[in-house]
């Protein structure tokens, strides 16, 4: 458990810039993802996208895990 979340921090570090940040402030700050595009300048939608990449790329690195 305690390797799980070192090796998941790490691969958050990997992402890129704003992917990094939506995951920050959605998990870490609790905003809404409409929250979270008027903190990036970008529609609620949009920032459902970037969400959704940056699980999907966590999910694809981290697949060993099971």
């Amino acid at each position: 458990h305690s390797q799980f979340k070192q090796d998941l921090a790490h691969e958050i570090t990997q992402l890129p810039e704003r992917e990094r940040l939506v995951i920050s402030l959605y998990y870490e700050d609790e905003l809404t993802l409409r929250e979270i595009g008027e903190v990036l300048g970008v529609t609620e939608s949009r920032a459902c996208q970037l969400h959704s990449q940056a699980v999907i790329r966590l999910k694809a690195r981290l697949k060993d895990w099971h």
